[in-house]
């Protein structure tokens, strides 16, 4: 795959702040990739996300997308290659659904015809609502609106600022199916979210931000193998309070496994279960490291 963005050193710093929200990133984006950027809230995913759109100007540092350099800054250019779903409500709530998707639509110079604007929102659950204005639905279903929008866009690329918060589990399975489909059509889609748990089996490549650095980047095999010598060990363990079952966890050497387990079972723990790491454990062993270095 050819790159179709990419960050050099970028850097992002707010007045009376000691430490910049985004510190020294730097990382590449294949076209047609899936790449998911997670984090705690507050590690300057969300920051990163607003420089990739032109709406904030970075401190230092620099940004290709489609081979143009710090094009991100203007907003022109960025309308024409970039669309993006933030984490906050529409800003024209008093439209209804079917006027904010021909705005945008003529903001975006790609305005879907009306067949296949019902066909789009169809398949999103929310047709019923096209005359309904954007502030009476749901957070949910406004959710689906930007995502609608996004999708419709026709932009090479798409950055998607938590996609899934507000949504039940039907409705979260079908936007990662839509990102897929988008993924397959050759669109590059940048996830930005905290819900590690939703997004293993769906992203081709993963970063990991910590207090505005970017701590692990690569495809999600690479970022796995900082744990691929370590086991997952689940257990049950009395309260001492209520006598009640409490489950718990530890990440652990592999070597280590055998004697972890022979201690727990002499101190009566039950439901002893050893799996591998998931991208979750990953992503708290990382965080962890990074707390225990600072």
């Amino acid at each position: 795959m050819s790159e179709l963005v990419r960050l050099e050193r970028l850097c992002k710093s707010y007045p009376n702040r000691e430490k910049p929200a985004v510190d020294n990133v730097s990382l590449s984006i294949d076209r047609g990739s899936v790449y998911g950027l997670i984090g705690r809230n507050g590690s300057g995913k969300s920051s990163l996300a607003r420089i990739l759109t032109g709406v904030l100007r970075p401190t230092s540092g620099h940004i290709w997308i489609n081979k143009v350099r710090d094009a991100s800054v203007t907003t022109h250019w960025q309308r024409s290659n970039v669309a993006y779903l933030s984490q906050s409500p529409l800003a024209l709530n008093t439209m209804t659904v079917e006027e904010s998707m021909d705005f945008f639509g003529q903001l975006y110079g790609t305005k879907s015809s009306n067949k296949q604007q019902k066909r789009l929102l169809e398949k999103l659950g929310i047709l019923r609502f096209h005359n309904r204005e954007v502030r009476s639905l749901s957070g949910g279903q406004s959710k689906l609106v930007q995502l609608a929008i996004a999708i419709s866009s026709n932009r090479p690329f798409v950055i998607l600022d938590e996609p899934t918060n507000e949504l039940d589990a039907l409705n979260r399975r079908l936007v990662w199916d839509e990102i897929e489909a988008l993924s397959h059509k050759g669109v590059t889609v940048l996830v930005i979210t905290h819900a590690v748990s939703e997004v293993e089996s769906c992203l081709t490549h993963l970063g990991i931000m910590d207090k505005g650095r970017l701590i692990a980047n690569g495809t999600v095999n690479q970022v796995m193998q900082n744990v691929q010598n370590r086991r997952t060990i689940a257990y049950r363990t009395e309260s001492n309070s209520d006598k009640s079952s409490e489950p718990c966890e530890q990440i652990v050497g592999v070597d280590e496994v055998p004697r972890i387990v022979s201690k727990l079972c002499d101190e009566g723990a039950g439901d002893i279960t050893i799996s591998s790491p998931n991208l979750e454990d990953v992503f708290v062993n990382l965080i962890a490291s990074q707390t225990n270095e600072a």
